[in-house]
């Protein structure tokens, strides 16, 4: 019995003293294993949608205006300028802009962006486009949408 007494205190003694050097290195390791990118890194990105995508307007009437919104929420860990145009893509690839802007987010804040247009001609088929210009994120949607 004795003999495995010991065993099990020398284990034990090193397992600790292990343990100790591990702990008091531990700024060296984590930094280590960041360098290999085996510790996660929070993700940063934009997030960019429609407020309300079912009350997106469905169709273009001359002298009527269309009135819809999108949210930019940063979570790119960082203030962030986002510039943007919001424009009118017609099926041959030619543009109608309606505005262009920037706005710029504290990290994690949001804000919702109101467009409103009036098209000069009606039933016009073609694309609504939100585009996050220096990102080449958007958002569209499809004039005219018989979807319900």
């Amino acid at each position: 019995m004795r003999k495995r007494s010991g065993k099990f205190s020398i284990i034990v003694l090193i397992a600790a003293l292990a343990a100790l050097i591990l702990y008091m290195n531990r700024g060296s390791i984590h930094g280590e294993l960041n360098n290999l990118k085996l510790i996660p890194q929070p993700e940063h990105f934009t997030e960019l949608y429609f407020n309300d995508h079912l009350s997106l307007p469905k169709n273009t009437v001359a002298k009527q205006p269309i009135s819809f919104s999108f949210i930019i929420h940063n979570v790119e860990g960082v203030t962030t300028t986002y510039p943007y145009s919001v424009y009118f893509e017609y099926p041959n690839g030619s543009h109608n802009l309606f505005t262009s802007s920037s706005v710029t987010l504290a990290d994690n804040a949001s804000t919702s962006i109101t467009i409103n247009h009036t098209f000069r001609t009606s039933n016009l088929t073609g694309m609504v486009v939100v585009n996050l210009t220096p990102l080449n994120q958007h958002i569209d949607f499809i004039v005219p949408n018989t979807n319900p």
